[in-house]
């Protein structure tokens, strides 16, 4: 039962590696926002703006919440996708930069701590 006092912590730490990383992903390359297409500017919407968006909201305010926006974010960008390309977007990185949204709704789940 101690293991899951844990969980909102070890959410929360994991939230803020992945909001780093996605802070890196959108300041730290080459992103020419000007050549965008519609489609573009909208999986850029819900990947990575949406995730970071609930995930940061997660650890700030509601785990629930921002987990959920999170998961849906994600749902949306792997929809939009399939709906453009007809294909998965390859390799499990938009997942796992994404999985703490799910570790957020975990969390918030989690009997608290007396």
């Amino acid at each position: 039962m101690k293991h899951l006092l844990r969980l909102p912590l070890i959410a929360r730490v994991c939230a803020v590696i992945s909001l780093v990383f996605l802070g890196l992903f959108v300041f730290g390359g080459e992103l020419h926002l000007g050549d965008m297409s519609a489609r573009q500017w909208l999986l850029f919407a819900c990947f990575p703006l949406g995730v970071a968006a609930g995930l940061l909201y997660g650890v700030l305010r509601s785990a629930r919440t921002g987990g959920l926006v999170a998961l849906a974010s994600i749902a949306a960008f792997y929809g939009v996708h399939v709906a453009g390309d007809g294909a998965w977007p390859k390799g499990p990185y938009f997942l796992l930069i994404a999985s703490p949204g799910l570790l957020l709704v975990m969390a918030s789940f989690a009997p608290r701590s007396r």
